[in-house]
């Protein structure tokens, strides 16, 4: 990597967010340090520009979301089982008729990568997403609609009425029931796998489920100067991931209660 470049990117990390928010907590908090001292205050702040400038950095990323995405391998039943592949939706961008609408980035590597495991195995798509906020043609229907241009095409069933993950597996647990099934394949985002499965494993009992994780958030290349410089979407990644576990550890919470 030339001097230039890597200047350039390290201009660019210093005056936008998430870069500038850190570098002005790291300078008030040093600023507390004078006199008059406030070396409680100081000390807050200082830990706030650590702990951002942490999860805001490429290299902080694979100590956040790389152990919890590398937890759990995708697996698959062998080829002759009968099975489908659930895939969860992962959000829609709108426009302001019913025809402009588009899968979010992550689920459309859901969608994706559950297309590429039913064609190769012969096995139905099962789409499961609700209605987005506002009405409009469902997630789930969002996802047909994208599955139907491709070759080859795949059976598709679509579940249309679950809005949280997990109703998605409530839902899709009495559907797979109800036509025969006793295996499925759960693809989701491998950050989003953790909490989805540890649903699964409670609501869809009698069902072999059998867990396919895509999208990694973590880079796993070799590490270079830039992936020490914060950016927005680093920071993104870091809170995608506290969110989930933050979700899971309170739904184990609740269980107890």
């Amino acid at each position: 990597m030339s001097i230039g470049f890597f200047a350039y990117k390290l201009l660019g990390a210093a005056i936008t967010p998430p870069g500038v928010i850190i570098l002005l907590l790291f300078v008030l908090g040093a600023a507390l340090f004078r006199r008059p001292r406030r070396p409680v205050a100081g000390s807050l702040l200082l830990l706030c520009a650590a702990a951002l400038y942490v999860m805001s950095t490429g290299v902080g990323t694979r100590y956040i979301a790389a152990p919890w995405e590398q937890g759990i391998r995708p697996s698959l039943p062998e080829d002759e089982e009968n099975a489908v592949v659930l895939v969860l939706s992962g959000g829609m961008w709108r426009g302001s008729t019913p025809d402009q609408f588009d899968l979010s980035p992550h689920g459309l590597q859901r969608i994706v990568g559950a297309w590429e495991v039913a064609s190769r195995h012969g096995w139905p798509l099962m789409l499961s997403g609700g209605l987005p906020r506002g009405g409009g043609i469902s997630e789930a229907e969002a996802m047909a609609r994208k599955v139907a241009l491709w070759r080859p095409r795949v059976p598709t069933i679509v579940e249309n009425k679950s809005r949280t993950t997990w109703e998605n597996v409530e839902i899709a647990s009495d559907r797979l029931k109800e036509m025969g099934y006793r295996n499925a394949v759960l693809v989701t985002s491998a950050y989003h796998m953790r909490r989805a499965l540890w649903m699964a494993t409670r609501k869809m009992e009698g069902i072999a489920i059998y867990p396919y994780p895509v999208g990694y958030l973590a880079d796993q290349c070799p590490l270079e100067a830039i992936d020490f410089l914060p950016s927005a979407s680093d920071l993104e990644l870091s809170f995608l991931t506290i969110r989930e576990a933050i979700g899971l550890l309170g739904y184990s919470l609740l269980r107890l209660f």
